[in-house]
């Protein structure tokens, strides 16, 4: 089969089960295009550098086709940035004129797009071929931290490190030498709007020989400003914006998922690198985790001292880890969090008016949201925590936010006798990502 009928059929679909096995078929023929183009659409670490790829319609341009291997080597040059600028929307639009109508408007746009419009994601293709096939693609993850909550006793026990839970973006800094670093959210998005941060890292590890990944929180004065910042799209001012690191593996092993240098030695190593730069660069700093022995008389008095101290200071909490513990690419309950509420990620699925006799009569109310978090299937109404300027915007564009990820505070999932599950307090605190559906 050609790429692009593939492509038809996995659109076709809603089942995952069903896209499954249509990868599956794929495979089993070795459909070898059709897997370097999907590899080229999803792997996070291969970038076109184009904001905008034409769509071919239908009395347009109607080429006689254009080879995979052609392609490929305009996609090569758009990667590698051997053409940039006006002289890349013009190879661009060549490829467009050469192609069929189909293969370009349904294959190879949407590969220069990192957008197959088909439902097809990592997890899905991976599932499909299995992690020993060679079609299989790394994904981008890294060491989340686990609730505390039931497991108390177990968190607070022996010797741990707490380091404080920072209210900021997740950020994950790339470096290779010879490279330039690049910076990643959680879920490997590219944050383009940090450019001091990217100057400082720079300075930091030049002649750095080693391939590592920085892991650590982007913070600011405040966090929606922060958030506005990373989601904008051009004049973006982001010059306040602080690094803290709190990790650092090499590049190799965060691809494989695991390193298997403790806690405790990591942060030996990403000393070396810092200290010597906390004067002299503002933009980055890191953490300094106080070590604890909860089995002697003086660690819980030292760590009750502690979480009031940083919630006092307006941090969200503590997060206890454990100084024996590896590096896991996944959430891990070597790394425990410990915050006085909760955060769960949430869809928005509809927008509701202020009630009758209030202020917001007539206007923005809050958000129903639904969602699942630890195999609870949440619904919930979301009426706190937005400012004057969020409710009229959020009215006006009832439309762009339906489908958003939002972040909803709260204070415990809460239950009714029918098994429904809740949020009690819910309050709004952001949305999680650039477009709908998608979370950073």
């Amino acid at each position: 089969m050609k790429p692009y009928e593939i492509i038809q059929q996995l659109a076709a679909t809603n089942s995952r089960l069903e896209k499954i096995s249509i990868i599956q078929r794929a495979a089993e023929t070795e459909n070898s295009d059709f897997f370097a183009g999907v590899r080229l659409a999803l792997d996070k670490d291969t970038k076109f550098y184009v904001k905008q790829v034409p769509d071919n319609h239908a009395n347009h341009y109607a080429g006689e086709g254009l080879s995979w291997e052609d392609f490929v080597a305009l996609a090569d040059s758009l990667s590698e940035r051997e053409v940039t600028g006006n002289a890349a929307l013009d190879a661009i639009e060549t490829a467009m004129k050469e192609s069929t109508l189909i293969e370009w408007n349904l294959w190879y746009r949407p590969i220069l797009r990192k957008d197959l419009r088909c439902g097809l994601d990592l997890s899905t293709l991976n599932a499909a071929v299995g992690k020993d096939s060679d079609y299989y693609i790394e994904s981008f993850k890294c060491m989340l931290a686990k609730d505390s909550k039931d497991r108390l006793d177990k968190v607070l026990s022996g010797r741990k490190a707490l380091d404080i839970k920072y209210d900021g973006v997740r950020t994950l800094a790339v470096y290779e030498p010879g490279k330039t670093i690049v910076l990643y959210s959680r879920n490997g998005k590219v944050f383009r709007n940090f450019k001091k941060i990217e100057e400082s890292l720079t300075k930091m590890l030049q002649g750095t020989l080693q391939s590592i990944v920085l892991d650590g929180e982007v913070v600011s004065a405040s966090f929606n400003s922060l958030m506005t910042q990373v989601n904008r799209k051009s004049d973006a001012n982001a010059d306040d914006a602080l690094y803290v690191m709190f990790d650092i593996i090499p590049l190799q092993d965060f691809k494989a998922g695991m390193c298997k240098i403790s806690y405790e030695k990591r942060q030996f190593g990403l000393s070396e690198f810092v200290d010597h730069w906390l004067d002299e660069l503002p933009n980055i700093t890191r953490t300094n985790p106080r070590y604890v022995d909860f089995n002697s008389p003086d660690g819980m008095s030292e760590y009750e001292k502690l979480k009031v101290e940083v919630l006092e200071a307006g941090y969200e909490g503590l997060v206890v880890k454990d100084p024996n513990c590896w590096y896991y690419c996944k959430r891990h309950e070597g790394w425990s969090k410990i915050k006085p509420f909760i955060e769960v990620s949430l869809i928005v699925k509809e927008v509701y008016e202020g009630e009758k006799g209030t202020k917001r009569e007539g206007t923005f109310g809050g958000f129903i949201c639904e969602g699942v978090d630890d195999g609870k299937n949440i619904k919930v109404r979301v009426g706190g925590g937005f400012s004057d300027v969020m409710i009229s915007e959020y009215w006006a564009n009832q439309n762009k936010i339906i489908g958003m990820v939002a972040e909803v505070r709260a204070d415990a999932i809460s239950n009714d006798s029918d098994g429904n599950y809740s949020l009690r307090f819910p309050r709004f605190k952001c949305f999680r990502g650039f477009k709908k559906g998608e979370k950073l």
